[in-house]
């Protein structure tokens, strides 16, 4: 008798500390793609956010349109887009970019989150746009000036070594 006494009370205590241990948690995005993978400037895409939590009520996104070159901006474009469940359970919002900035080359998010009447946001999370820049003096690894130079240089060693001769 002592023994199942025992148990019971153990039994008991284990389900009072998992009780205690079960507070609902943060809701949390786990995931977010784009619909094309890479949206270009003044495009239409798809936010597609994967968000667990217990009872969301509603999610919004705001959208910032921003360049990383000095000096680094942000221009919020899209101000609380409501975003609408899908089948799968992820959250979807449409956003067509307006461009406001030439360099413009990603977009940054702010999800507001509502799980239960209570407000949630996160943010920090931006997806690149595929810009189509000039090269700018960068390399793309295909032969510019330097050839031609090379080219020039061999020509005018050419014609002194045949002078020479």
């Amino acid at each position: 008798m002592k023994n199942i006494k025992t148990m019971i009370c153990a039994i008991l205590f284990l389900g009072l500390c998992l009780s205690i241990f079960s507070v609902n948690a943060n809701p949390t995005i786990e995931n977010i793609t784009t619909n094309p993978a890479e949206p270009k400037p003044l495009s239409t895409f798809t936010v597609i956010a994967t968000i667990t939590g217990e009872n969301i009520t509603s999610v919004t996104v705001t959208i910032s349109e921003c360049t990383e070159k000095p000096p680094a901006q942000c221009f919020k474009s899209h101000p609380n887009i409501p975003m609408t469940l899908n089948d799968d359970g992820k959250y979807e919002a449409e956003v067509t970019l307006t461009g406001t900035q030439d360099s413009i080359d990603h977009v940054q998010y702010l999800f507001n989150i509502n799980d239960d009447g209570t407000e949630y946001q996160v943010d920090d999370l931006k997806t690149y746009l595929k810009t189509n820049n000039g090269n700018n003096g960068g390399n793309n690894d295909s032969p510019g000036f330097e050839l031609v130079i090379l080219l020039i240089a061999v020509f005018i060693s050419l014609i002194v070594l045949r002078r020479k001769r």
